[in-house]
């Protein structure tokens, strides 16, 4: 061995102390950076000549050796967006860059990070703080996970659309202790149409006998009468209940049948019988006026509704007191539109008694009570329901079924023994237009939008992604690393399947740096550090030695 040699070895020493105290130097001063992987240094021995009768020096070769398997301390962050693994993997990310007119371009590679310091920019991405922004599946309206890719996730949807409601519950127990016309106060629920307006539906309840009862049902302009423009009318019903007083006392033992549409009509007897020929609203403003014609005996008679009006001129009353037969024939003739008629009695009612001009209000008409009682008896549970059709302005039609709990059953309307009607459930399934308030992330990976009408809406999925051999990957700035041949192919899993870990909301993986540890290995890299440096002292001091040997 020669002196040169064993300075050179030296030398190698020194080289080897130095590449471990740079990487205990980068391990400190990130020993406060989140998701960091302390590097340890593995020192390889360098032979040149080694048997059984001869060593020659080699040296020593320093190699780093990554930790990225290795978990960090979670800590818990106030940040909505702060996101953590448990376990085994990484976040896909992708760089970006922000153009002068604010738009951003993605580029085609992906990084993987454990840095979870997620914070929305100002186009609703989440970037963390090494300026990688995270990537995750899209999900559909219906809750798919497309898993075809894995592309930047944003806040895009931030207004959610309203839902018309389409399904009422409501439970109450009626007192059956109550007198017979006990009314009950009101109940009211707010239901939604489609374009998010809220209309009140209001029900209250009237006792008509030992075990019945009436439910009067107001939704305040919510029937249209189809015209151009339509106005609106209120949806007014009484629902008659019958319920159960023998076998299974006090439940629903069945539903009344609305009552049908009714024609205003004006009978006159022993005259004319007219009906309006639309069905509706009382009396639907039609009016009939007979007035003196052009000579005796003939009389003139006037029918209007206030838009249309029909005249019959000089209606004879001849033979003796036939004028309501003749009028009969003239509004069928016509044909009228507004009314049809028909004789009254003996129809010989003596014109000539009548105190000219007499007019005549039509009386009585109603709309129908629309609902429809829903036949559930083959169903496998037979639900008390009602069905009805409502239209808002500017919505249009909104059917609505309404479930009253079973028949036969303790379930949803009963009548038992109570003071008053105790009203358990009201509930709609419609939803107002709601805007975006919140964002939330679970440990499967949800990203969930929460708006401010209580609603939820999950937008994406993030992926876990692992590799056999982690620890080869390579580091990039800001935290990130990049896929190798040596790491082996990134396997993406939806969290917590497959061996990947969970995602933890509100939380952020701390540097799995021990800072006492670095110190240690500070304290014994110097160490080794100042022994090599004395070893080139004394190989130097005995190079001298061999020089002054010629002198």
């Amino acid at each position: 061995m020669s002196l040169y040699a064993a300075m050179q070895v030296a030398v190698g020493g020194l080289t080897a102390q130095s590449a471990s105290i740079g990487n205990i130097s980068d391990n400190l001063a990130n020993s406060q950076t989140t998701g960091f992987k302390a590097i340890e240094t593995r020192f390889e021995s360098l032979v040149t000549q080694s048997n059984q009768f001869a060593n020659d020096p080699g040296g020593v070769r320093a190699t780093p050796y990554y930790t990225n398997s290795e978990q960090g301390n979670l800590v818990q962050s106030s940040n909505a967006t702060a996101l953590a693994i448990s376990g085994q993997g990484f976040f896909p990310v992708r760089p970006a860059v922000v153009g002068a007119n604010g738009t951003t371009t993605f580029g085609n590679t992906t990084y993987f990070t454990r840095s979870g310091d997620f914070n929305l920019d100002k186009s609703g991405y989440l970037v963390n703080g090494g300026g990688y922004y995270l990537t995750g599946y899209a999900v559909d309206l219906t809750g798919v996970v497309d898993t075809s890719s894995s592309d930047p996730i944003r806040l895009s949807d931030l207004l959610d659309n309203p839902v018309g409601t389409s399904a009422v519950d409501y439970a109450a127990n009626l007192p059956s202790s109550e007198d017979i016309n006990f009314v009950s106060s009101p109940s009211t629920i707010q239901v939604y149409d489609s374009l998010g307006g809220s209309h009140d539906m209001t029900f209250t309840w009237t006792k008509t006998g030992t075990s019945t009862w009436n439910l009067h049902m107001v939704v305040p302009d919510s029937v249209s009468d189809g015209g151009t423009p339509p106005t609106y009318s209120d949806y007014d019903v009484t629902v008659p209940f019958n319920f159960n007083n023998t076998t299974n006392s006090g439940t629903i033992a069945s539903i009344g049948t609305a009552t049908p549409a009714a024609a205003s009509t004006l009978a006159i007897t022993n005259g004319v019988t007219l009906t309006a020929a639309a069905i509706g609203a009382a009396g639907n403003n039609i009016d009939m006026t007979i007035a003196a014609g052009s000579g005796a005996g003939l009389y003139t008679v006037t029918i209007t509704d206030g838009t249309t009006t029909e005249t019959y001129t000089d209606i004879n009353n001849a033979p003796a007191n036939a004028l309501w037969g003749n009028l009969n024939t003239a509004i069928a003739a016509g044909p009228s539109t507004l009314v049809t008629s028909a004789v009254n009695g003996t129809g010989n009612l003596d014109p000539t008694t009548l105190t000219l001009p007499t007019a005549y209000d039509f009386a009585g008409g109603s709309n129908a009570e629309v609902y429809t009682v829903v036949n559930n008896s083959a169903a496998p549970e037979n639900k008390a329901q009602i069905s009805l059709n409502l239209a808002f302005a500017g919505a249009g039609a909104q059917p609505i079924t309404i479930n009253f709990g079973t028949y036969d059953k303790s379930k949803g309307v009963t009548q038992f023994d109570d003071t008053t009607v105790s009203v358990t459930t009201f509930d709609q399934n419609g939803i107002p237009r709601g805007s975006f308030q919140s964002l939330s992330i679970d440990s499967n990976g949800y990203v969930a939008l929460n708006y401010d009408n209580g609603r939820t809406r999950t937008i994406a999925q993030i992926p876990v992604v692992q590799f056999f051999a982690q620890d080869k990957l390579q580091r990039v700035t800001g935290g990130a690393y990049e896929q190798t041949l040596a790491s082996g192919s990134a396997r993406y899993s939806a969290p917590g399947t497959n061996g990947a870990g969970t995602v933890i909301g509100n939380a952020l993986e701390g540097s799995n740096v021990d800072i006492a540890d670095e110190f240690t290995k500070l304290i014994q890299a110097q160490q080794v550090y100042s022994a090599n440096a004395k070893t080139i002292t004394t190989t130097n001091n005995m190079m001298q030695e061999a020089i002054n040997i010629i002198r």
